[in-house]
């Protein structure tokens, strides 16, 4: 605005106007990276502005700005104090100790000298139409210009700040059931509730999430049905805690590598943010010199460490951690009740650099500990369902790596549990809900040896020559845990990698635009019916690789074997592979395409499903020559039901019960009862292990919404459990079981399981 339109002026911006008001039609730049971002780009789109390059070495194409920048030098700069010349000549003696400006405060002292000063000179340049010889300064011309034509303003875009803000990985992101996840941290409202898993309507199939570099707490949301911006909260962000800056993330999840803690998880990241947010010396008040220095300590450092881990030998890599129990591990000693009295009557969540109170395990990602009343699941993501569904991305199988099982409650002795309030109960009784639907899976000496197998296939698979790996085909009837067992075995090779190659899941490289990540690990659902075009676009949907709906299988085939050569891929889990009906043409060409793919890929290929070998998986429904392609390439594994008919079987058997009630949260359950009745228990469930956890699950649910506060065999007569093990077990002879006795001496033969 003119200064004569000006309400106030400071006496230093007398005659002066506001910042000049410009709309350009055409940008002319070098080929500074600044002005080659994306997020200029979009402005100038936005706007839209013209984008014109100037030629190398050429100032001539853009000589205003080159003498701009020697007059804004002499008018300004070497005013200012700090100014230290564009050579060594003009520098001056003292000059670091003048330096005392920011950033900020310089850039209002320029926008004070452009309305103030530079508007104000006469320019050669600016002439009045009919005065050739009448030279004014900008801010004459721009009042006389405003007085003929006027002055409209338009409306500001509210919309413009998020618009211009970067897209998160440099072309967005897939929405989880567990919201947003961008650098480790997980974004998430009630309005990403209607597209989770939902196709993105954008070119790449990924959603644009913008976010602000100078405050991660949170990030922003196009909504492409109502064209409105939504926030998304940062899911750990407590109310204490202040907004962070990217270079403060940095410094967070440096300091955790440095502490030996996990990186990737947000418990850890937000309880560094609100430490180094506490210190006096957090990274944004560091100096040129800080930075240098800090620098230089840590390459040392470096050095140091692989100096020193040159003369260490070599030890085992720890056991990697698991959600998993092993058979008959021992409980965890009760809590005394002076230890529980005080959390009775209050809430309370421990912050990960407590110890967890006795009779519960550590806190980790997506759990915390709670007390005896408090819910296990307690998290800031409402809405998400408490379980997890078969994983059908990478993203839904890191999630399903990441999770543990909610946390087991404070076992209260039976007195101090009748004196809760009734809504103490509740929540109490809630957490053994949660607890006893998780339950525990049992490691089974059956497991841990397929586990073994499948473990020297892939060292064997490791440096093969080019060509066809051999793989493992899992068969057995259905409900008896196959699907179970590769997915754990899947989760502690995946564990174990990064334990080893931590760095490899930190890094990532951009090919055609995208995002390529370490991905060592494939699982996928073979769907009914499916075609070869529909298995390679399962693959493609878990890989997160883009490709157009009319792309022939040809091309998003040989797209997908670069893509998982690139990721790294060593182990493809193929589930439900019974639904290849062989007796089909399709189910042989499925069949066929599977079998290229795993020709052209450097990895491990496991097979699970129901009666596989009758199947025509092997005999491929053709006969002849083809009988022995896939049968000479593949091992064929076995699952059957638990058996009692030799001691050691009885005594596997017993141990599996004895493991899952020993995780029992019950007050007037008898230590034992389960495992005496091992011989009804079998006869129930026909020594499958899925039905053996659904009957003990569905038993205790029972026992805590009824108030009995014990699983006999009473109450498991009353559970109605899968269709298959009732009609069994309706049908056959029973008889009364005698109690095992389980002795500690191995070598007593008669007594060990009876």
């Amino acid at each position: 605005m003119p200064y004569e339109r000006l309400l106030s002026l400071d006496e230093r911006l007398a005659q002066a106007a506001a910042r000049p008001v410009i709309y350009p039609e055409t940008l002319i730049f070098d080929h500074g990276k600044p002005y080659q971002s994306d997020v200029v780009r979009r402005a100038c789109r936005s706007w839209k502005i013209d984008i014109q390059d100037a030629r190398k070495l050429k100032p001539t194409d853009k000589p205003h700005v080159e003498r701009l920048f020697g007059t804004i030098r002499e008018q300004f700069s070497m005013h200012v104090a700090g100014y230290k010349g564009f050579n060594v000549a003009t520098r001056g003696r003292t000059v670091e100790e003048q330096a005392r400006w920011s950033i900020d405060e310089i850039a209002e002292f320029f926008a004070e000298y452009v309305v103030a000063v530079y508007q104000q000179n006469s320019h050669s340049g600016l002439h009045l139409y009919g005065f050739p010889d009448l030279e004014v300064s900008p801010n004459e011309a721009y009042a006389m210009a405003l007085g003929s034509a006027g002055f409209v303003d338009c409306p500001r875009d509210p919309n413009l700040y998020y618009e211009l803000l970067p897209i998160a990985d440099n072309g967005g992101r897939v929405i989880n059931s567990y919201g947003v996840e961008i650098n480790y941290l997980v974004y998430n409202a009630e309005v990403l509730y209607q597209f989770r898993k939902a196709k993105s309507p954008y070119p790449n199939e990924l959603w644009p999430i913008r976010y602000d570099p100078r405050n991660l707490l949170h990030v922003y949301f196009h909504n492409p049905r109502d064209k409105k911006w939504y926030t998304l909260r940062w899911t750990h962000a407590l109310s204490d805690l202040q907004p962070f800056t990217d270079i403060t993330l940095r410094e967070a999840k440096r300091l955790l590598v440095q502490r030996g803690a996990d990186a990737s998880k947000q418990t850890n990241i937000a309880q560094a943010l609100r430490e180094l947010q506490n210190r006096t010396d957090a990274p944004e008040t560091w100096t040129k010199g800080t930075r240098k220095r800090w620098t230089r300590d840590r390459h040392r450092a470096h050095a140091q460490a692989a100096d020193a881990l040159r003369s260490i030998p070599a030890v085992p890599a720890p056991q990697p951690r698991h959600p998993f129990r092993r058979p008959a591990s021992p409980p965890s000693p009760p809590c005394t009740p002076s230890q529980t009295c005080s959390t009775r009557t209050t809430t309370s969540i421990s912050t990960p650099s407590s110890p967890p109170p006795c009779g519960t395990r550590a806190p980790t990602r997506r759990t915390k500990h709670v007390a005896a009343i408090a819910f296990p699941d307690d998290d800031p993501r409402y809405f998400e369902h408490p379980g997890l569904s078969e994983p059908r991305t990478k993203e839904e199988w890191r999630a399903y790596l990441d999770s543990e099982p909610p946390t087991k409650p404070d076992r209260l002795s039976l007195e101090l549990y009748e004196q809760l309030s009734a809504k103490e109960k509740t929540l109490h009784n809630k957490a053994r809900n949660a607890h006893h639907s998780a339950l525990v899976i049992v490691r089974t000496a059956k497991m841990e040896a397929i586990h073994h197998q499948i473990r020297r296939r892939m060292v064997t698979n490791a440096h093969q020559p080019a060509g066809a790996r051999r793989g493992i085909v899992l068969d057995g009837p259905a409900t008896l845990g196959k699907s179970t067992l590769v997915k754990m075995f899947g989760y502690d090779f995946e564990h174990g990698l990064r334990e080893e190659f931590p760095e490899r899941f930190e890094r990532s490289y951009r090919v055609d635009n995208r995002s390529i990540d370490y991905t060592p690990v494939v699982y996928v659902n073979i769907p009914s019916q499916a075609t070869p075009k529909d298995l390679s676009i399962a693959l493609a949907d878990y890989m997160g690789m883009g490709y157009r709906s009319g792309a022939t299988k040809s091309t998003i085939t040989n797209r997908l074997l670069d893509e998982m050569r690139r990721c790294g891929v060593e182990l493809v889990i193929i589930d439900d592979a019974h639904f290849m009906d062989l007796s089909l043409r399709e189910g042989k060409v499925v069949n066929d395409h599977l079998k290229f793919i795993a020709n052209h890929t450097a990895a491990t290929f496991i097979y699970t499903g129901v009666d596989l070998k009758h199947s025509g998986l092997f005999l491929e429904g053709a006969g002849g020559s083809r009988v022995t392609q896939t049968s000479g390439r593949n091992t064929l594994l076995h699952i059957e039901p638990f058996s009692i008919e030799t001691r050691q079987d009885k005594a596997d058997w017993v141990s599996v019960i004895a493991s899952m009630e020993d995780a029992l949260v019950l007050y007037r359950h008898q230590p034992g009862t389960l495992k005496r009745a091992w011989k009804y228990l079998h006869q129930r469930t026909g020594g499958n292990i899925s039905s053996l956890a659904e009957l003990i699950r569905e038993s205790a649910a029972e026992a805590v919404m009824t108030g009995a506060e014990a699983v006999d065999r009473k109450l498991m007569s009353s559970i109605v459990i899968n269709e298959n093990a009732q009609t069994t077990y309706d049908t056959s002879w029973h008889e009364e079981p005698q109690p095992p006795i389980v002795s500690s001496d191995p070598d007593d033969g008669e007594t060990a399981a009876s």
